[in-house]
């Protein structure tokens, strides 16, 4: 018993930790997230418009449109580049959490036959029941990985020819990791005194 609590526990302090690295890499995306949405929306312009539309323009310089088509390409490369490596990022606090999650679950499942159902669904004034904590661990897990992998997913369909796929226009890459935080944290104050428990 002694063992699992301070598994979980340790699994609690890392995870908590990966939680608001997960928020500030998100939070210095953002501007480059604006400026990928910015200039895939040029390039949008850009592509679209016709030779006839850009007439006054082509007789002086006849390959104008796709001097600038290459040019935005390569700057939209580079911010794709800035998104892919903090996706790597986000990987490896996925990985953090996977392996708390599983060194807990584990352990448990290892040691299930000597602990007894009242000891492992039993709560505290001080401590929420093992139960409820491995359920929390898992639930935190799985939201934080199911997040990761639809943005990856989202990334490669990306296509600059094609709009609908602009991460711009996407709701689900939009969609709120407040959320996943929020769903983390509100679990931390019913653990705040076994956190700080010495074990």
């Amino acid at each position: 018993m002694d063992k699992l609590l301070h598994q979980l526990q340790r699994s609690y302090k890392i995870v908590q930790q990966c939680v608001l690295g997960w928020h500030e890499i998100l939070t210095e995306l953002e501007p480059h997230l604006l400026t990928l949405n910015n200039l895939t929306e040029q390039f949008a312009s850009c592509y679209s418009t016709t030779n006839i539309q850009l007439t006054s323009l082509t007789s002086q310089l006849p390959d104008i449109k796709d001097k600038l088509l290459y040019k935005l390409q390569q700057e939209i490369y580079v911010k794709f580049a800035v998104i892919q490596e903090n996706m790597c990022l986000l990987h490896g606090l996925c990985e953090k959490i996977s392996k708390q999650c599983k060194y807990s679950t584990d352990l448990y499942m290892k040691n299930s036959m000597a602990l007894d159902l009242v000891s492992v669904t039993t709560t505290t004034a001080t401590r929420p029941s093992i139960s409820d904590m491995l359920e929390w661990l898992q639930d935190t897990e799985q939201s934080f990985r199911q997040r990761y992998w639809a943005r990856i997913y989202i990334l490669e369909q990306f296509r600059l020819e094609d709009k609908s796929t602009y991460l711009s226009e996407n709701t689900i890459w939009n969609g709120e990791d407040n959320d996943l935080q929020k769903q983390f944290q509100e679990k931390v104050p019913y653990m705040s005194f076994f956190l700080e428990e010495k074990l």
